[in-house]
C-alpha cells in the first residue's frame, strides 16, 4: 500500500496518541508493519508452530547467572562507590529509553515484571505457584528465562537480529 505524502507528514506530526485521527494513525500504521507474507509456500515458515517457537522462544538451556559484584564494591573507596552507585542510578533510569526503542509492549512487560519482582523475593514467588500448583517446575524456569532474557535485552527483541522472544509457556499460565 502507497502512503501518501500528506499521510506521511499527519503520522510524522502526531505527539501523542490523542493527537492522533483515524487517518494518521492508519498511515501511520502502514509505514510501521510489514506486509503480510504472500504465496502458499512463500511464508517463511511463519506458519509453522514449532518453527515459530524456536526462532521466538529462548532455549530452556540459556545459562541465567546472576552478576555478584559486592565484594568488587566493597573494596571500592567511598568516594568511588558514591561515583558506582550514581552511574548506576543513571544507567538504570537511562536504561528505560530502550524500552520505548524496542517495541511499544516493552514498557507495560517492564511495569509487570518490576510489579511482580518486587512484591515477594524470587524464592517466595517460585514456592507459592508450585504449592498453588499454578506452575511446574519447568514452567517456572521458562518464565524465569524469559524474565532474564528481557532484562537482558531491555526489552522484548533480541539485541541483535530484531527478532522478537516470548515466553515459551501458554500465555495462560504466565
Amino acid at each position: 500500500q502507497k502512503v501518501s505524502r500528506e499521510e506521511l507528514k499527519a503520522a510524522d506530526n502526531i505527539a501523542s496518541p490523542s493527537d492522533a485521527t483515524d487517518s494518521s494513525v492508519a498511515a501511520g500504521a502502514s509505514l510501521m508493519f510489514c506486509q503480510p507474507c504472500t504465496g502458499p509456500n512463500d511464508d517463511g515458515g511463519h506458519n509453522n508452530p514449532e518453527m515459530l517457537a524456536s526462532i521466538h522462544t529462548i532455549p530452556l538451556e540459556t545459562p541465567v547467572v546472576i552478576l555478584e559484584a559486592s565484594k568488587a564494591f566493597e573494596m571500592l573507596t567511598k568516594q568511588e562507590q558514591e561515583y558506582a552507585y550514581a552511574l548506576s542510578k543513571a544507567d538504570w533510569e537511562g536504561a528505560k529509553i530502550c524500552l520505548l526503542q524496542c517495541s511499544v509492549e516493552s514498557v507495560p512487560i517492564f511495569c509487570l515484571l518490576q510489579l511482580a519482582l518486587s512484591a515477594q523475593t524470587l524464592e517466595e514467588l517460585k514456592t507459592a505457584a508450585l504449592n498453588g500448583g499454578t506452575l511446574t517446575e519447568v514452567e517456572i524456569q521458562q518464565a524465569l528465562v524469559y524474565i532474564a532474557a528481557f532484562y537482558g535485552n531491555m526489552g522484548n527483541y533480541k539485541s541483535f537480529g530484531d527478532t522478537k522472544f516470548i515466553p515459551a509457556l501458554p500465555s495462560d499460565k504466565f
